[in-house]
Protein backbone atom coordinates (compact mmCIF):
# COMPACT_ATOMS: atom_id res chain seq x y z
CA UNK A 1 0.00 0.00 0.00
CA UNK A 2 2.78 2.67 0.82
CA UNK A 3 4.76 1.66 -2.25
CA UNK A 4 1.22 2.19 -4.08
CA UNK A 5 0.46 5.50 -2.39
CA UNK A 6 4.32 6.47 -3.50
CA UNK A 7 4.44 5.59 -7.08
CA UNK A 8 1.14 7.75 -7.15
CA UNK A 9 2.87 10.15 -5.36
CA UNK A 10 5.74 10.71 -7.60
CA UNK A 11 3.36 10.24 -11.22
CA UNK A 12 2.01 13.53 -9.66
CA UNK A 13 4.86 15.42 -9.33
CA UNK A 14 5.44 14.06 -13.22
CA UNK A 15 2.52 15.27 -14.30
CA UNK A 16 2.78 19.07 -12.28
CA UNK A 17 6.24 19.40 -14.20
CA UNK A 18 5.24 18.27 -17.49
CA UNK A 19 2.05 20.76 -17.26
CA UNK A 20 4.71 23.17 -15.96
CA UNK A 21 6.91 22.72 -19.03
CA UNK A 22 4.07 22.72 -21.39
CA UNK A 23 2.44 26.21 -20.15
CA UNK A 24 6.02 27.59 -19.70
CA UNK A 25 5.62 30.45 -22.69
CA UNK A 26 8.50 29.91 -25.05
CA UNK A 27 11.39 31.07 -25.27
CA UNK A 28 12.35 34.20 -26.94
CA UNK A 29 15.63 34.88 -28.62
CA UNK A 30 17.05 38.17 -28.04
CA UNK A 31 16.74 40.30 -31.69
CA UNK A 32 20.27 40.99 -33.08
CA UNK A 33 21.44 44.43 -33.35
CA UNK A 34 23.75 44.94 -37.14
CA UNK A 35 26.69 45.56 -34.75
CA UNK A 36 26.30 42.27 -33.41
CA UNK A 37 25.65 40.57 -36.65
CA UNK A 38 28.27 42.20 -38.32
CA UNK A 39 30.90 41.15 -35.33
CA UNK A 40 29.72 37.59 -35.77
CA UNK A 41 30.87 37.69 -39.31
CA UNK A 42 33.84 39.30 -38.88
CA UNK A 43 34.59 36.31 -36.40
CA UNK A 44 33.97 34.15 -39.36
CA UNK A 45 36.01 35.30 -41.97
CA UNK A 46 39.08 37.84 -42.62
CA UNK A 47 37.76 38.81 -45.89
CA UNK A 48 36.31 42.27 -46.39
CA UNK A 49 32.46 42.81 -46.53
CA UNK A 50 31.55 43.92 -49.30
CA UNK A 51 27.77 44.71 -48.80
CA UNK A 52 25.93 44.13 -45.83
CA UNK A 53 21.92 43.42 -45.69
CA UNK A 54 20.14 44.28 -42.42
CA UNK A 55 16.65 43.39 -42.90
CA UNK A 56 13.75 40.93 -41.78
CA UNK A 57 15.01 37.93 -44.10
CA UNK A 58 13.05 35.10 -42.90
CA UNK A 59 9.58 36.65 -42.23
CA UNK A 60 9.84 35.97 -38.22
CA UNK A 61 9.56 39.61 -37.41
CA UNK A 62 13.30 40.18 -36.25
CA UNK A 63 16.30 41.38 -38.36
CA UNK A 64 18.72 38.84 -40.07
CA UNK A 65 21.44 39.59 -42.44
CA UNK A 66 22.79 38.20 -45.53
CA UNK A 67 26.41 39.62 -46.99
CA UNK A 68 29.12 39.41 -49.02
CA UNK A 69 32.45 38.91 -48.65
CA UNK A 70 35.74 38.59 -50.79
CA UNK A 71 39.90 39.10 -50.45
CA UNK A 72 39.45 41.32 -53.73
CA UNK A 73 37.86 43.37 -56.39
CA UNK A 74 38.02 42.51 -59.88
CA UNK A 75 37.15 44.54 -63.10
CA UNK A 76 33.45 43.21 -63.10
CA UNK A 77 32.70 42.77 -58.97
CA UNK A 78 33.82 41.27 -56.10
CA UNK A 79 36.39 38.25 -56.87
CA UNK A 80 35.72 34.56 -55.33
CA UNK A 81 32.83 35.96 -53.82
CA UNK A 82 31.04 34.24 -50.33
CA UNK A 83 27.89 34.74 -49.37
CA UNK A 84 26.72 34.31 -46.22
CA UNK A 85 23.58 34.47 -44.08
CA UNK A 86 23.81 35.30 -40.63
CA UNK A 87 20.99 35.16 -37.49
CA UNK A 88 21.83 35.41 -33.72
CA UNK A 89 22.51 31.88 -33.66
CA UNK A 90 24.06 30.98 -36.73
CA UNK A 91 26.90 32.42 -39.29
CA UNK A 92 26.34 30.18 -42.36
CA UNK A 93 28.43 31.08 -45.53
CA UNK A 94 25.17 29.75 -48.18
CA UNK A 95 27.75 29.77 -51.70
CA UNK A 96 31.10 30.79 -52.89
CA UNK A 97 31.16 32.44 -56.33
CA UNK A 98 34.96 30.58 -56.99
CA UNK A 99 36.40 31.57 -60.75
CA UNK A 100 34.10 34.75 -60.92
CA UNK A 101 32.83 37.79 -60.34
CA UNK A 102 29.81 38.67 -58.55
CA UNK A 103 28.30 41.77 -60.09
CA UNK A 104 27.87 44.17 -57.79
CA UNK A 105 24.90 45.91 -59.27
CA UNK A 106 23.01 42.68 -59.55
CA UNK A 107 22.70 42.25 -56.03
CA UNK A 108 18.53 42.51 -55.14
CA UNK A 109 16.36 41.45 -51.91
CA UNK A 110 12.88 41.05 -52.91
CA UNK A 111 9.89 40.82 -50.09
CA UNK A 112 7.87 38.18 -51.15
CA UNK A 113 5.07 36.05 -49.44
CA UNK A 114 6.31 34.93 -45.49
CA UNK A 115 10.09 35.33 -46.84
CA UNK A 116 12.82 37.90 -48.69
CA UNK A 117 14.45 36.35 -51.77
CA UNK A 118 18.10 37.43 -52.18
CA UNK A 119 19.37 37.28 -55.97
CA UNK A 120 22.48 37.93 -57.83
CA UNK A 121 24.42 37.15 -60.63
CA UNK A 122 28.15 35.93 -61.10
CA UNK A 123 30.36 36.04 -64.32
CA UNK A 124 33.26 37.07 -66.36
CA UNK A 125 31.92 40.28 -68.11
CA UNK A 126 30.48 38.19 -71.16
CA UNK A 127 27.38 37.29 -72.64
CA UNK A 128 27.19 34.00 -70.13
CA UNK A 129 26.68 34.22 -66.62
CA UNK A 130 25.52 32.50 -63.36
CA UNK A 131 21.91 33.77 -61.61
CA UNK A 132 21.46 32.23 -58.03
CA UNK A 133 18.62 32.85 -55.92
CA UNK A 134 17.55 32.19 -52.17
CA UNK A 135 15.44 32.16 -49.54
CA UNK A 136 15.27 31.81 -46.03
CA UNK A 137 13.55 30.51 -43.34
CA UNK A 138 14.21 30.32 -39.41
CA UNK A 139 17.92 29.66 -39.49
CA UNK A 140 18.62 28.20 -43.15
CA UNK A 141 18.49 29.75 -46.55
CA UNK A 142 17.12 27.76 -49.05
CA UNK A 143 18.32 27.78 -53.08
CA UNK A 144 15.22 28.78 -55.38
CA UNK A 145 15.20 26.69 -58.34
CA UNK A 146 13.81 27.23 -62.09
CA UNK A 147 14.89 30.70 -62.57
CA UNK A 148 16.42 29.92 -65.59
CA UNK A 149 19.28 33.01 -66.69
CA UNK A 150 18.17 35.87 -64.82
CA UNK A 151 15.29 36.64 -62.62
CA UNK A 152 13.20 40.26 -62.22
CA UNK A 153 10.90 40.94 -59.70
CA UNK A 154 7.75 42.37 -60.75
CA UNK A 155 5.64 42.85 -57.78
CA UNK A 156 2.56 41.27 -56.20
CA UNK A 157 4.91 37.46 -56.01
CA UNK A 158 5.37 37.71 -60.00
CA UNK A 159 8.35 36.73 -61.73
CA UNK A 160 10.16 37.54 -64.85
CA UNK A 161 12.50 34.58 -66.17
CA UNK A 162 15.07 35.21 -68.45
CA UNK A 163 15.72 31.76 -70.37
CA UNK A 164 18.96 31.21 -72.80
CA UNK A 165 18.80 29.25 -76.11
CA UNK A 166 20.38 29.18 -79.42
CA UNK A 167 17.78 29.10 -81.96
CA UNK A 168 17.48 32.64 -83.41
CA UNK A 169 17.95 30.41 -86.86
CA UNK A 170 15.81 27.41 -88.01
CA UNK A 171 19.09 25.71 -88.02
CA UNK A 172 20.16 25.76 -84.45
CA UNK A 173 22.37 28.53 -83.99
CA UNK A 174 22.28 32.45 -82.77
CA UNK A 175 21.84 33.34 -79.47
CA UNK A 176 18.61 34.55 -77.77
CA UNK A 177 16.96 35.66 -74.98
CA UNK A 178 13.35 35.05 -73.97
CA UNK A 179 10.96 35.55 -71.41
CA UNK A 180 8.79 33.49 -69.30
CA UNK A 181 6.51 34.22 -65.97
CA UNK A 182 6.87 32.48 -62.60
CA UNK A 183 4.98 33.10 -59.04
CA UNK A 184 6.27 32.56 -55.53
CA UNK A 185 3.44 30.23 -54.06
CA UNK A 186 4.86 30.86 -50.50
CA UNK A 187 7.73 27.61 -50.48
CA UNK A 188 8.77 28.00 -54.33
CA UNK A 189 8.86 29.59 -57.91
CA UNK A 190 5.84 27.95 -59.72
CA UNK A 191 5.66 28.77 -63.68
CA UNK A 192 2.78 30.25 -65.74
CA UNK A 193 2.82 27.42 -68.41
CA UNK A 194 1.30 27.93 -71.48
CA UNK A 195 -1.84 26.51 -73.06
CA UNK A 196 -1.64 26.40 -76.86
CA UNK A 197 -4.66 28.20 -78.52
CA UNK A 198 -5.67 28.40 -82.20
CA UNK A 199 -5.66 31.30 -84.12
CA UNK A 200 -9.50 30.96 -84.48
CA UNK A 201 -9.28 31.50 -80.81
CA UNK A 202 -7.22 34.51 -80.67
CA UNK A 203 -9.32 36.68 -82.96
CA UNK A 204 -12.00 36.29 -80.48
CA UNK A 205 -9.94 38.51 -78.52
CA UNK A 206 -10.47 42.20 -79.32
CA UNK A 207 -7.58 43.46 -81.76
CA UNK A 208 -7.07 39.44 -82.40
CA UNK A 209 -7.90 39.55 -86.00
CA UNK A 210 -5.63 42.53 -86.72
CA UNK A 211 -2.94 41.54 -84.93
CA UNK A 212 -2.56 38.27 -86.56
CA UNK A 213 -2.90 39.95 -90.38
CA UNK A 214 0.03 42.37 -89.18
CA UNK A 215 2.21 39.24 -87.82
CA UNK A 216 0.84 36.95 -91.47
CA UNK A 217 2.98 39.87 -93.43
CA UNK A 218 6.29 39.29 -91.81
CA UNK A 219 5.91 35.16 -91.72
CA UNK A 220 4.69 32.19 -91.29
CA UNK A 221 3.06 32.03 -87.98
CA UNK A 222 3.61 29.14 -85.86
CA UNK A 223 3.07 28.15 -82.14
CA UNK A 224 0.66 30.62 -80.03
CA UNK A 225 0.65 30.07 -76.40
CA UNK A 226 -1.86 31.57 -74.13
CA UNK A 227 -0.83 31.82 -70.10
CA UNK A 228 -3.10 32.30 -67.42
CA UNK A 229 -1.17 35.63 -66.18
CA UNK A 230 -2.61 37.05 -69.27
CA UNK A 231 1.04 36.93 -71.50
CA UNK A 232 0.15 35.50 -75.20
CA UNK A 233 2.79 34.47 -77.72
CA UNK A 234 2.78 34.16 -81.01
CA UNK A 235 5.88 32.50 -83.17
CA UNK A 236 6.84 32.56 -86.41
CA UNK A 237 9.56 31.96 -89.06
CA UNK A 238 10.83 34.31 -91.39
CA UNK A 239 13.88 33.98 -94.25
CA UNK A 240 15.18 31.32 -92.08
CA UNK A 241 15.01 32.83 -89.03
CA UNK A 242 12.69 32.42 -85.68
CA UNK A 243 10.93 35.36 -84.34
CA UNK A 244 8.17 35.75 -81.32
CA UNK A 245 5.76 37.92 -80.48
CA UNK A 246 4.40 39.60 -76.93
CA UNK A 247 1.14 39.96 -76.52
CA UNK A 248 -1.03 41.26 -73.20
CA UNK A 249 -4.94 40.37 -72.77
CA UNK A 250 -6.49 42.24 -70.33
CA UNK A 251 -10.61 42.75 -70.27
CA UNK A 252 -10.63 40.48 -72.85
CA UNK A 253 -8.80 42.95 -75.73
CA UNK A 254 -5.00 42.01 -76.93
CA UNK A 255 -2.66 44.88 -77.01
CA UNK A 256 1.10 44.00 -78.04
CA UNK A 257 3.39 44.12 -74.56
CA UNK A 258 7.20 45.36 -75.03
CA UNK A 259 9.11 46.98 -71.99
CA UNK A 260 10.82 50.69 -72.19
CA UNK A 261 14.13 49.57 -72.72
CA UNK A 262 12.65 47.97 -76.62
CA UNK A 263 13.74 48.80 -80.10
CA UNK A 264 11.77 49.28 -83.42
CA UNK A 265 9.88 52.11 -84.30
CA UNK A 266 6.23 50.21 -84.10
CA UNK A 267 4.47 48.41 -81.25
CA UNK A 268 5.01 45.27 -83.37
CA UNK A 269 8.56 45.70 -83.62
CA UNK A 270 8.95 46.37 -79.93
CA UNK A 271 6.68 43.47 -78.99
CA UNK A 272 9.13 40.88 -81.02
CA UNK A 273 11.72 39.10 -80.28
CA UNK A 274 14.23 36.69 -81.99
CA UNK A 275 13.93 32.59 -80.87
CA UNK A 276 11.24 30.02 -79.99
CA UNK A 277 8.78 30.53 -77.05
CA UNK A 278 7.54 27.17 -75.51
CA UNK A 279 4.95 26.37 -73.39
CA UNK A 280 7.62 25.89 -70.44
CA UNK A 281 10.98 25.92 -69.36
CA UNK A 282 10.54 23.95 -65.85
CA UNK A 283 9.61 21.04 -64.34
CA UNK A 284 7.29 23.23 -61.69
CA UNK A 285 4.93 24.50 -64.00
CA UNK A 286 0.85 25.36 -63.67
CA UNK A 287 -1.59 25.53 -67.46
CA UNK A 288 -4.51 27.23 -67.48
CA UNK A 289 -7.17 25.06 -67.89
CA UNK A 290 -8.81 27.09 -70.53
CA UNK A 291 -8.18 30.30 -72.63
CA UNK A 292 -10.52 32.46 -70.93
CA UNK A 293 -11.77 34.73 -73.93
CA UNK A 294 -15.06 32.82 -75.30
Amino acid sequence: MKRLKKRKFISGILVIALLGTLLMPPIQVKAATQNSLRNKLQENTSETIRKFIYQDMNGDGRKEAVAITSSRQGEFGYTDAKVWYITPTVCKKIVSCSGWDLYSESIKVYKLKKTRMLTFEAGAGGSGWLTYAYTFKENQAKEVKNIGSGITYLGKNQFEITDSQYDALVDGVGHTWNKYYSKWDGKKLVEYGGLKISQAQLKKAKNGAKILAQIKKQGKIGNIYYRANGMIFINYTADGANFNVSLKLKNGALKYYYTDEAYGSTDREKATNEGIIHKSISKCVKYPKSFRVK
